[in-house]
């Protein structure tokens, strides 16, 4: 590859271009062809090396081969070298590779690191040459959420609701957002009941896109578990002769905790094995004084700890 790269440098009339490409774009197929290989077995370490020799092979001759490098970012990626797999995603950039993925994919590996300013100055690079992605717009959202700003996440999500209305995982991120502005306990308590609300609406828009969606199910019923919790804690500390305020307190509770079982119910169905879900659910069984429920998950719960 030397001896080609030194060749090319001096035929400056490319006398001998066409034979050097065809030699060396063989030596880059069969590097390319070994990546494929390892890719297949899983060996993403191995994949990423032949892929990078691939991209080396023609880059010896001032050819950017940005396919190899894309797919040896990928590899990186999958290896967990993510050091190797950032340096890739900035060589494409360099290279002017254009693809939605390779900036959400470089973002998100300053994400990981806790950059936010090298996050979303790549994510504002890609937005410029691609304006309104959808892509990229969510990626934007993680990092705001990832760096607990809130209300960005939030503006987002909602302008992303508007533009791809049919998406679950859009109304399941902003459930996710409004579940968390409910334990905020900095903010007065009319603002958590909207939140409140609007997590509830957010959770069911996601499931009736996608009634099989096993996490706004089960996050729906824990958020009605959590409300019937509250009420509980506010009963609990009552004067002895607050006898009627205890009663529509404990009404109210018992209110949230109907409410989550056909959620929860619906979530041990999709995944039978997720104990805390199981347990949520004998905790509501046991209060309701439903013996026959309360048997049948022990006996799940049971099975599932033998396994």
């Amino acid at each position: 590859m030397e001896s080609y790269k030194q060749a090319t440098k001096f035929d400056e009339k490319r006398e001998f271009a066409e034979d050097i490409f065809q030699k060396v774009n063989w030596q880059r197929n069969t590097f390319f062809n070994q990546a494929v290989d390892f890719y297949g077995k899983k060996d993403y370490k191995d994949a990423m090396l032949a892929f990078d020799h691939s991209y080396s092979a023609l880059a010896a001759i001032n050819i950017p081969d940005t396919l190899s490098l894309f797919y040896a970012a990928t590899c990186a990626t999958l290896a967990n070298e993510r050091a190797q797999a950032k340096q890739y995603y900035i060589n494409l950039l360099k290279l002017k590779a254009k693809s939605v993925s390779i900036y959400a994919s470089l973002s998100e590996l300053y994400r990981q690191e806790k950059d936010s300013t090298g996050a979303l100055a790549v994510i504002r690079e890609g937005q410029k040459i691609y304006p309104g992605n959808m892509p990229l717009f969510l990626a934007e959202t993680n990092i705001y959420l990832t760096f607990n700003n809130t209300d960005k996440a939030l503006s987002n999500l909602n302008t992303a609701a508007k533009k791809d209305s049919a998406n679950p995982s859009i109304y399941y991120a902003l459930g996710t957002i409004y579940n968390k502005l409910v334990d905020d306990t900095t903010r007065k308590a009319d603002v958590r009941e909207q939140m409140f609300n609007n997590a509830v609406d957010a959770y069911k828009k996601a499931i009736q896109l996608k009634p099989d969606y096993f996490d706004p199910v089960f996050n729906l019923g824990a958020l009605y578990v959590n409300k019937a919790v509250y009420y509980d804690d506010k009963a609990k500390y009552l004067p002895l002769d607050a006898e009627a305020e205890y009663k529509t307190l404990k009404a109210q509770a018992d209110k949230y905790l109907e409410a989550a079982i056909p959620y929860l119910e619906k979530a041990t169905e999709m995944q039978p094995t997720d104990v805390s879900t199981l347990n949520s659910l004998k905790q509501i069984y046991i209060r309701q004084q439903k013996n026959d429920k309360i048997k049948a998950i022990n006996e799940k719960i049971n099975a599932v700890q033998k396994k």
